[in-house]
């Protein structure tokens, strides 16, 4: 008996499901002003995601992909390198897109950064 070939339409769907890249704000606060963004404007409260709740975050998702950043800069998160290290010991690959200000304010932070598994970090200037 002959397996019968997957249709187009599963294989994207499994594909999209594979690549779904989920997106958490590891922290509201940002050093920048961006035109584009509208963190300035925001009216909610400006915070850092506590380690804790990164966890429970990782832990119940299913995908590969984690992006940290939405509209804070998560360079500010003190958090960072812990929640890069732990998502990566639970198999995710992680990016983030950072204004670099924290790379040169802290140099510390730079190392640490460097010293983490990151599948790619996107820096605006």
């Amino acid at each position: 008996m002959r397996a019968s070939k997957p249709s187009a339409s599963h294989l994207k769907a499994e594909t999209m499901k594979q690549h779904r890249i989920y997106q958490i704000e590891s922290t509201s606060v940002c050093s920048a002003t961006c035109s584009f963004c509208p963190q300035p404007t925001m009216q909610r409260k400006r915070e850092n995601m506590s380690l804790e709740t990164f966890k429970k975050v990782i832990d119940a998702m299913e995908n590969q992909y984690v992006a940290l950043h939405h509209f804070g800069e998560p360079l500010l998160n003190p958090n960072l390198p812990e929640m890069i290290e732990y998502a990566n010991s639970k198999g995710k690959i992680v990016e983030f897109s950072t204004n670099g200000r924290g790379l040169h304010d802290t140099p510390k932070h730079g190392d640490d950064y460097l010293r983490r598994e990151i599948g790619r970090a996107h820096v605006c200037t």
